[in-house]
């Protein structure tokens, strides 16, 4: 079964203000890689509900789908668990390179938290994805959205790979042509 969950800026806020952090631009969420659903990618992808703003990265290590929904920001990254770790990843697209954000194995476990009122889910160990991100300590501390950089800002930022240019067309798409989701759909698949 598909779980989604909240991830990172959602846990901060949670956390440390009880609340959504009020200058975040965006709300990122997560869904474990190996429950990877072409039915969901479709349903995202074909919905009237979300306009699509990119779908960055490979399946089979560093998948980013970001969509709005109005004037907000929804990323939904896959969460790749190995043995020893686990990681998401994005794109510094400027320099066509992926970046991976690293985190201690994590138990898997999806807990539901409560926020205004409201019940969300959350990995269970979200205190190990707030320490990795800001420290052990500077998790506390609030950042001025002016002076917050995103791909350097954070302890567990790994630089990867940049792709060539014959490359970054499989692994960038800005906008998304609905009527080719069966053709796309067909085409990431190979990348798993």
């Amino acid at each position: 079964m598909q779980q989604l969950f909240f991830l990172v800026e959602l846990y901060l806020g949670w956390v440390r203000e009880c609340s959504i952090i009020p200058h975040t631009g965006d709300t990122d969420m997560g869904i474990f890689s190996e429950e990877h659903s072409e039915a969901l990618l479709r349903a995202i992808l074909t919905s009237k509900v979300f306009k699509i703003y990119w779908v960055l990265g490979r399946l089979k290590n560093s998948f980013e789908l970001s969509v709005f929904v109005d004037e907000f920001k929804i990323d939904l990254f896959y969460l790749y668990k190995s043995k020893e770790n686990a990681s998401i990843n994005g794109m510094r697209s400027w320099v066509k390179q992926r970046i991976r954000w690293n985190y201690p194995k994590l138990s898997g476990e999806i807990c539901a938290a409560e926020l205004h009122g409201k019940l969300f889910h959350v990995l269970c160990d979200y205190q190990k994805i707030i320490e990795s991100d800001y420290g052990i300590e500077g998790w506390k501390k609030d950042f001025d959205t002016e002076n917050y950089v995103w791909d350097r800002d954070v302890k567990n930022q790994e630089d990867m790979e940049i792709y060539s240019d014959s490359e970054w067309p499989d692994v960038y798409h800005i906008g998304f042509d609905i009527n080719k989701v069966e053709e796309w759909i067909n085409s990431i698949n190979k990348t798993i």
